[in-house]
């Protein structure tokens, strides 16, 4: 089990996959991070109390980032187990 683990952890076959798969993921992230950046750049010659409410609607907008993913991938999770059972309900 754990060669045959192996063996596909160096197939360039996967690891084209894998490179296609992860660098969108990674350069979304990225281009997420740096609009918060972006925004607190734009925002700093306004004063202190502006940067401070870009910061906070950073996180409620993080937060509801997190609630959508989730939803998301719960939701695919159901999906997928009913597709797998050929169930179209």
């Amino acid at each position: 089990m754990i060669r045959d683990s192996l063996k596909l952890s160096f197939d360039p076959a996967f690891v084209r996959r894998l490179l296609a798969t992860a660098v969108p993921v990674c350069l979304q992230t990225l281009m997420f991070s740096s609009r918060s950046l972006a925004d607190i750049i734009m925002t700093s010659h306004l004063g202190v109390s502006e940067v401070a409410a870009v910061g906070f609607s950073g996180r409620i907008i993080f937060v509801m980032n997190l609630a959508i993913f989730g939803i998301a991938s719960g939701g695919g999770v159901i999906v997928s187990q009913h597709w797998g059972a050929r169930s179209r309900d």
